[in-house]
């Protein structure tokens, strides 16, 4: 399903998209090609093998985490649960544990996270607009996780809560009530009670710029052809737009859990 735009592949580069701020982070893997050199509180400069390697993904990782939003906790506290996070990001809202919890907040205009045990399609309308996910179960490639990448929603898996009676049982004993606040910081893989602060550090934020502006000097240089999972339109013209060279998988299922199409299909079904 190639792009209407792509491109000769020897003219790609590889990109790495950013879940907070719309940062870019780019790099070439072709051996004997130009790469970027980033020395902190300095200009990116262009050079040839003499330079240090591209930036590896476990070294690019930690900066991203670093400059994402996270939770600012008072002093002394301590999270109720805590996970694995996935995109780097917090936000706060009452605690759902059921679609129909979801569609009342919605009605309300109330923020709200989504908790389940783990999540599976039938889910997905719910966590679509969740402003976070959490869940008991799952790890990185889980579906939530991938759920929270793809929609970049701040979420924390494998929290090991139970679920029962409108309630999150965690694991020291204590209950989490439906409708009460919290807070879900997948910077840290944490969760709280009530409504934190979001916090950044413009540290961070700073590196990830000069990272962001050497990325665009490397448009034209060669690099793999990068081809992603996009299952909507809006997905795929998002990829397009961020130099996908065209889609990999398109898991077409995904297509009907629109407002519009979801009733159509069952009907049709």
């Amino acid at each position: 399903m190639p792009a209407s735009d792509s491109k000769d592949l020897r003219n790609r580069k590889t990109t790495a998209h950013s879940p907070f701020g719309g940062h870019h982070l780019g790099t070439v893997t072709r051996p004997g090609t130009r790469h970027a050199r980033f020395e902190e509180g300095g200009q990116g400069a262009l050079g040839h093998d003499a330079c240090r390697p591209p930036l590896a993904t476990h070294e690019t990782t930690p900066v991203l985490r670093a400059a994402a939003g996270r939770a600012l906790a008072p002093t002394g506290a301590v999270p109720v649960c805590s996970g694995i996070g996935v995109a780097p990001d917090c936000a706060s809202g009452v605690l759902c544990t059921t679609p129909a919890e979801c569609a009342s907040a919605v009605s309300m205009g109330t923020p709200y996270v989504y908790a389940r045990p783990v999540t599976h399609a039938s889910d997905m309308p719910a966590a679509a607009n969740a402003a976070a996910l959490l869940t008991a179960g799952g790890g990185t490639t889980s579906h939530a996780a991938v759920l929270a990448r793809t929609w970049e929603k701040p979420s924390v898996v494998g929290a090991g809560f139970t679920l029962g009676n409108g309630r999150l049982n965690l694991p020291d004993g204590d209950v989490l009530p439906s409708g009460e606040w919290v807070t879900v910081c997948a910077t840290t893989g944490t969760v709280w009670r009530g409504r934190l602060d979001r916090h950044e550090d413009e540290r961070a934020l700073d590196l990830v710029r000069k990272l962001s502006e050497a990325a665009e000097t490397l448009t034209a240089l060669p690099g793999p052809a990068v081809y992603p999972n996009a299952d909507t339109l809006a997905e795929t013209e998002r990829c397009t737009a961020l130099g996908a060279t065209g889609v990999g998988v398109a898991r077409s299922e995904h297509m009907f859990f629109g407002a519009d199409e979801l009733p159509q299909l069952r009907i049709a079904l």
